[in-house]
């Protein structure tokens, strides 16, 4: 009787990690582009955005503050992930910028 209950527990358990286990990992993208300063936040700029070779413009949400050095622009190849967050930014009616999480980057 104890081995039945000990096996029954076993496969609850077992079947309750197995199901809550969910994959939202998202895609590793490869791009390049230009790093370029949106302007201070601090008075309705975007801050630093990526602008990929597409004219596509992104919100890195851990861009490394060695990159951050305001005027520049930049050609960088980076890999990131999309989110499923937006950043907002010049007008309250406006879609706003994808926010991404950057992998890697580097300046090319």
């Amino acid at each position: 009787m104890y081995e039945k209950k000990l096996i029954f527990t076993a496969i609850i358990i077992a079947t309750f990690f197995t199901a809550c286990k969910k994959d939202n990992a998202m895609p590793v993208i490869k791009a390049t582009g230009e790093l370029i300063d949106g302007g201070s936040p601090t008075v309705d700029g975007a801050g630093f955005l990526i602008r990929l070779d597409d004219n596509k413009e992104l919100k890195p949400d851990n861009l490394p503050g060695s990159l951050q050095v305001a005027g520049t622009r930049v050609r960088v190849e980076l890999t990131y992930q999309s989110t499923d967050r937006r950043y907002q930014v010049f007008c309250g009616s406006c879609p706003g910028l994808p926010i991404i999480h950057i992998v890697s980057i580097r300046k090319i």
